[in-house]
């Protein structure tokens, strides 16, 4: 068991290993490298919620529904080249843009024009 502190909160990890031994003497900089690699999943897990919207499909059919997942990670996938590419800073930015579009009232054209840009890797 593990303690890291952040802001205003401490988090205790667990670890499990089959072989009790092996987890007795795991380093804090082992703990460190798994710690990293369980953050970098909950960061897709994130972004794959809310700027990819897995979780939001209004279909039913077995088909619909794998079609929507493989398209959600298709987009994360396209995100993180655009992101490496330096065409977009973060993974967030594309939803960003997407609100400040839909607040401004000026969906329509622009928002066509971003998705055909979008796809063609130049945003």
């Amino acid at each position: 068991m593990f303690r890291q502190d952040f802001k205003n909160e401490a988090r205790y990890y667990i670890l499990h290993l089959k072989d009790l031994e092996a987890l007795k003497q795991l380093t804090r900089l082992e703990f460190k490298q798994v710690h990293d690699r369980h953050w970098q999943i909950e960061c897709f897990h994130r972004v794959i919620k809310q700027v990819c919207n897995i979780e939001h499909f209004q279909v039913r059919d077995t088909q619909a529904i794998h079609n929507h997942f493989f398209c959600s990670l298709r987009a994360f996938a396209k995100l993180q080249k655009m992101r490496v590419d330096g065409l977009i800073d973060n993974l967030y930015q594309v939803s960003i843009l997407r609100t400040k579009l839909s607040r401004d009232g000026a969906v329509g054209a622009k928002l066509v024009e971003i998705r055909v840009r979008f796809n063609r890797g130049k945003v």
